[in-house]
């Protein structure tokens, strides 16, 4: 009779395989988490660079409204003093920009009363909010970084530019308009900040207007003594495409960082000449 023993298989069982899976799918969910926990400790760190300019952190918020389980049309969402507002489409849906940080969202169905919720939102997200009519309640679905919305503009002699030819750098695109008195104010303040950061390869100013006419913006520039400006000067032939980016009135410059995200936005005139507005652009190079 044989002395030989049988060969012990090699390789994990199936609890190892277990095992190891289980290892696999906490490590990853963890990194994961971690990850995401972040974005809300660079949002603080921006808003800590860009402190002296007063930054706002804004999310881009798909919206549904329902009511027994139907969507509602004609809902208004944040509906100012004018009663001017988004309103749902006949699906129950709309797109809105909401700040970061804690704050409630008025609904105003047709007709009805209005209906306040409180959210408590992140910074330069992209989001879908479910409202329910009838529960009073709302439901945050899923979240992704803020894409800047594609400009698809023109230079000063009619040649198409987008934002997206910008990819890699970060962008500074302000709205103005040659009719605008506070964009007039703004305008040189934007020509020292690019004429500071001229022989960098990393970021980008842009300027694009809105007004009706692009001969109307050669003019402007030479009466302005800015015909010579380190702004690469656009125009958008439709006049809307600001509002893309929750903006209403002009100027307004966002951030875009350079995966494309919207990192900041700044209402309204900035001091862009400063050096506090240079450190602010400066560190918020190489962060996306």
């Amino acid at each position: 009779m044989s002395d030989a023993k049988p060969e012990a298989k090699s390789g994990p069982d199936a609890f190892g395989m277990l095992v190891y899976a289980l290892y696999v799918g906490v490590g990853g969910l963890l990194v994961f988490m971690f990850a995401w926990s972040l974005r809300g400790a660079v949002d603080t760190q921006n808003a800590s660079v860009c402190r002296a300019l007063t930054p706002e952190f804004r999310s881009r918020a798909a919206v549904t409204v329902t009511q027994g389980g139907n969507p509602v049309a004609g809902v208004a969402i944040n509906p100012d003093a004018q009663g001017a507002a988004p309103k749902t489409d006949a699906q129950g849906a709309a797109t809105v920009m909401l700040p970061h940080g804690a704050q409630e969202v008025v609904l105003v169905p047709p007709g009805g009363e209005p209906l306040r919720f409180a959210l408590d939102l992140p910074g330069s997200e992209d989001l879908e909010i479910a409202f329910d009519l009838d529960v009073g309640g709302s439901t945050i679905g899923s979240r992704s970084p803020f894409m800047a919305p594609e400009i698809e503009a023109q230079d000063l002699q009619g040649n198409p530019v987008k934002l997206s030819d910008f990819r890699g750098k970060l962008v500074l695109v302000n709205f103005w308009a040659t009719w605008c008195e506070p964009c007039i104010t703004e305008w040189p303040q934007l020509d020292q900040l690019a004429a500071r950061l001229g022989d960098r390869d990393d970021v980008v100013v842009l300027a694009v207007s809105i007004d009706e006419k692009r001969e109307d913006i050669v003019p402007f520039l030479e009466r302005m003594s800015l015909d010579q400006t380190g702004v690469t000067v656009l125009w958008d032939p439709t006049s809307e495409q600001h509002r893309n980016y929750g903006s209403d009135k002009i100027p307004d410059t966002f951030f875009i960082d350079e995966q494309g995200v919207v990192s900041a936005a700044f209402v309204n005139v900035r001091k862009w000449g400063n050096p506090e507005a240079f450190h602010c652009v400066d560190g918020s190079i190489g962060r996306g």
